[in-house]
């Protein structure tokens, strides 16, 4: 333990090929239990160290409310022979 540091556990896993680098893996314990630090400690026991390897699938977002202004578009600025606007300097 670090003083001033919350608390943590480390664990530290050997390599499963004899090139393999060690693996460790930190969990953070801050607010738990007796019984729920102790449950960390027995997956991280159980556990060899890897990923589960399963990626995530980035969400897009879609906005509820529509923009008020309007959506950008390359031509946003663009003057037409008529129009006396300028654009924002750059």
């Amino acid at each position: 333990m670090v003083r001033g540091a919350f608390p943590a556990l480390r664990a530290a896993y050997r390599p499963l090929t004899a090139s393999g680098a060690e693996r460790s893996r930190v969990v953070g314990v801050k607010n738990l239990s007796a019984e729920g630090v102790a449950e960390h400690v027995r997956w991280l026991r159980d556990s060899q160290g890897r990923g589960t390897g399963k990626r995530v699938p980035a969400r897009h977002v879609i906005p509820v409310r529509r923009s008020v202004q309007g959506a950008w578009t390359p031509a946003t600025f663009r003057q037409t022979p008529g129009d006396r606007a300028t654009p924002p300097p750059p």
